[in-house]
Order: structure tokens, then C-alpha cells, then sequence
């Protein structure tokens, strides 16, 4: 009902709800000059935003700025720890089987937190699969080791129980942080553990407090998004290359791109330096322009030798929406067969959906796709069944350790693998004339590393490559 209230004169009319209980109590008590007061309250109120939810919708926690707030008002009473926990590859279930399938496990995900925490821990829901947790209390290492309990229960939780098969570990940074902490930096250092765990492999929970002030240092130190804008802006970004050698007649083959950054105070920057890992928060790919990259590949493949140019797809790069279209540009002006991909080890191409059928499409033009660090962490055996790869590089790892009979007898046998599934091999990271004799006698033909020729501008080595090829001149 709508109730209006007389006062001095005028009046005011109340909306249904709290306002119209309270004007409705001062006529009933006959206040006067109160309900005057009422009236102006009435009207501020109906003048404000309705309130913000506290609860999501969906999983039944709380929402960003409820977290936000419940957090800042523990951290003036108390130390808390935070953790930031998301999903492992929680978008393939949305591709796979659908949003509604998604959004039942994110329910499910929602009520395993809440049963395994219990009434105490403020539990918050982001956007998409992320997840915010605080638990109050100085008991780190306890607060800790329920997190972790919640983790590893979550990889049981399942969206329905027709589809038991569909579930997903989760990975969790933690921080315990004292009272009077801002709560955004405690959220942005549980954000970083959380990084940090997704690049030791995902599936974990990274609470090493030194870890995350160490990353936090070093991501400090890096240039941020403007300066890298501007550095694009102002040219200093450039291609170094590398070269890749016969290991037995010293023929330069091909040469691998690295990008480098060649600051205003005459300092060269290599992407670590101003990228840092690519699995921390705020890294994205830097994508020079496409001219550059056209020129240093038709630079190696109009020598009178061709050479091969070699560039680096992460998994940041084959996950941004304009690589195929860049790549598809590139091999229409220069000759494919002088290109090579290298696909780096951290390239989560098993999760992308268009990134197998942009590699097939590049192999099917001519190109060549080449496993980066082979032997190691996701480049193993599992992506020669899958991935069109025409070239194995063998990690640096296994040509340091080579002279060990072990290493040299696992490093023996992947390259007779390689020989039986007609894949070319270059082996990483050679520094030494006793590693390159060792790699000849067990069938390697091809190897870069400093031994064999130190990144430098492109310019540089399109000379020197040249220059070496060059007939010499007939004798008197």
C-alpha cells in the first residue's frame, strides 16, 4: 500500500516496504515534527541504488564486494589467510558438454567448499570458475591444510550423476597475512601463489610465502603493459636470431627468432625480463608487427642458401584471437617451407580447441611444426601422438647431462624413436666440442647452443651466413 504522511504543510507519499512501515508508525503515534523527518528520510532512501547482492546466484557464495568487505572487516580484528583456487581447464567442460553442464559443476564445486570449510571460512565466487576463500584466525599451517583438504576434494566433485567422468582438479594459492593487511594486497599475493602454482603444473596448492614475495619482486621490477605499448610504439622491440648448425660441417640450417627489446639507455632485454613466466598474472603475449616478422623471414629465405626461420608459439600466443589470422598472412608472402613453429613447452594446445587445426592447416601449406624442450614437462611423448610435429628439440637438459651413461642411454633411445617416426632432431643448449662429438656419435646431425653461434640482431647473421656461403675467389 502506499501511505502519505502530512506534515508542515506538505506531504509525502511512501513507497510499499520499510519507508511506508515507518510513516505509517508515525501517524498511528502522532509524531509531527518526526514525521517531517520521516518524510525526508523517505525520500533519500527512495532515491538510492537498490543494494547490491550478496550471494551468487549460481553457487550460493558470496559475491566480489561482499568477500571484499567481510575480508576487510576480519583483516582490522585479526590475521586471515586468503587463498585464490580456480579450476585446471575448466573451459573445455563449457566446449565439451555445455554451459549448463558448467554451471552445475561450479554448484557442485560451491557446496564442496562450503562442507569442507565449514560455517567459519568466507567463501566468494569471481567470475567464471574462480574461487575466493578466507579463513580468520592466526592458525596458519591449520588453515592451510583445510585448504588443502578442499582442493583435492574438489577433483571428486561431479556436475550430475550421468556425466561421473566429468570433473576437474583444482589449483590454490595461499597466503596468511596480518591484521591491518590491505585487503587487496592480500588478494593480489594469493592471486600470484596461485600463478605460481599453475606453472609448476597445476593440480597443487602453493603456500610458500618467500615464493610469492620473491615473484611479487621480481614482477615489480618488470616493465608494465604501458611501457611495453610504448616500447612497441617507439620500434625498440627487434628480432635476434640464433642459429641451427650441422653439427659436422658447421652449415648454418636455419635460425631461431627471439624476441628482444632494445631500451632507450642501450640495455637489451630478453622476455623474461619484461614478460617474466608466462604463467603469472598480467603477462600477455607481445605480438610484433607483422611486417617485422615477414621481413626477418624473407631475409634467411632469400639467401642465396635459404635458411629456415623458426618462431615461438606459447600458449598465450596460440590462444589470442588474431594468431591464425597473423599466420596465415605470413606463409602467403613468404615460402613456407623456410618456416618453422616451435611449439613451446608451456603451450596448453590440448585445451584450445583451434589451436590443433590452425597447426594442421600451417603443416598442410607447407610449414613445419617443431616440439620445443622435448623431454620435458608437457613436451613428452604423449604430443608426438597427437600434434603434426615434424621436428623433435631435444632439451638443453639432456645434452648438459649426456655424458652420463644414463642420460646418454634415454637421449640414444629418443633419438632412435625420432629416426623411426622420420622426425628431424636438433639438439639444445650445446657448449662444449665434447658434447657436440658425443651427440654425433648417437646420431644427432643437427645443434644449437652458444657453442655453435650466440644470439645476435638478424641483420648480423643474414651477413655472416652470406658471407660464409660466398664462393671464393678463383686463383691467379
Amino acid at each position: 500500500m502506499r501511505v502519505t504522511i502530512w506534515a508542515n504543510g506538505g506531504h509525502c507519499v511512501t513507497e510499499p516496504g520499510l519507508t511506508g512501515s515507518l510513516a505509517g508508525l508515525a501517524i498511528v503515534l502522532g509524531l509531527g515534527a518526526g514525521a517531517a523527518l520521516l518524510c525526508r528520510a523517505c525520500a533519500r532512501l527512495r532515491g538510492r541504488p537498490p543494494a547490491l547482492p550478496r550471494r551468487d546466484p549460481l553457487t550460493g557464495c558470496l559475491t566480489r564486494t561482499a568477500f571484499t568487505a567481510t575480508l576487510a572487516d576480519d583483516l582490522r580484528r585479526q590475521p586471515v589467510t586468503v587463498c585464490v583456487l580456480d579450476l585446471d581447464h575448466f573451459e573445455s567442460v563449457n566446449d565439451t558438454w555445455g554451459h549448463a553442464t558448467g554451471d552445475a559443476l561450479l554448484a557442485a564445486v560451491g557446496r564442496c567448499l562450503r562442507d569442507r570449510l565449514g560455517p567459519g571460512a568466507r567463501i566468494a565466487r569471481l567470475g567464471s570458475d574462480a574461487f575466493w576463500v578466507a579463513l580468520p584466525g592466526p592458525a596458519r599451517q591449520a588453515n592451510a591444510d583445510r585448504l588443502e583438504a578442499a582442493r583435492q576434494a574438489i577433483g571428486a566433485v561431479i556436475p550430475t550423476p550421468e556425466l561421473p567422468h566429468v570433473t576437474r582438479s583444482a589449483s590454490a594459492g595461499v597466503i596468511h597475512v596480518p591484521a591491518g593487511t590491505d585487503p587487496a594486497e592480500a588478494i593480489r599475493a594469493a592471486d600470484l601463489a596461485l600463478a605460481l602454482a599453475k606453472a609448476q603444473g597445476r593440480d597443487q596448492l602453493e603456500a610458500d610465502a618467500e615464493a610469492v614475495h620473491r615473484a611479487a619482486a621480481a614482477r615489480a621490477r618488470r616493465p608494465g603493459p604501458d611501457g611495453i605499448r610504448a616500447g612497441l610504439d617507439r620500434d625498440e622491440f627487434t628480432y635476434f636470431v640464433q642459429p641451427v648448425r650441422d653439427l659436422s660441417t658447421d652449415r648454418v640450417l636455419g635460425v631461431e627468432a627471439l624476441l628482444r627489446w632494445v631500451r632507450p639507455d642501450g640495455r637489451i632485454l630478453t622476455p623474461d625480463q619484461f614478460l617474466g613466466d608466462p604463467a603469472l598474472p598480467g603477462t600477455r603475449p607481445i605480438r610484433p608487427p607483422l611486417e617485422m616478422t615477414r621481413a626477418l623471414a624473407a631475409m634467411f629465405a632469400d639467401l642465396p642458401e635459404p635458411c629456415f626461420t623458426a618462431f615461438n608459439l606459447s600458449g598465450r600466443v596460440l590462444r589470442s584471437a588474431d594468431t591464425g589470422t597473423r599466420l596465415r598472412a605470413l606463409i602467403e608472402t613468404v615460402d613456407p617451407a623456410r618456416l618453422v613453429f616451435e611449439i613451446v613447452e608451456d603451450a596448453g594446445i590440448e585445451d584450445d580447441p583451434a589451436a590443433l587445426p590452425l597447426l594442421r592447416d600451417l603443416r598442410q601449406a607447407g610449414a613445419r611444426i617443431a616440439l620445443d624442450d622435448f623431454g620435458t614437462g608437457r613436451s613428452n611423448l604423449a604430443r608426438l601422438l597427437t600434434l603434426p610435429v615434424d621436428i623433435v628439440k631435444f632439451d638443453r637438459a639432456f645434452t648438459v647431462a649426456a655424458t652420463r651413461p644414463r642420460a646418454r642411454t634415454i637421449l640414444a633411445r629418443q633419438i632412435a624413436m625420432a629416426e623411426d617416426l622420420g622426425l628431424d632432431m636438433i639438439a639444445e643448449g650445446l657448449e662444449t666440442e665434447a658434447q657436440r662429438a658425443l651427440l654425433l656419435d648417437l646420431g644427432l646431425r643437427s645443434g644449437q647452443g652458444y657453442l655453435l653461434g650466440t644470439p645476435a640482431p638478424a641483420t648480423d647473421w643474414a651477413a655472416r651466413i652470406a658471407a660464409d656461403r660466398r664462393p671464393a675467389p678463383a686463383a691467379d
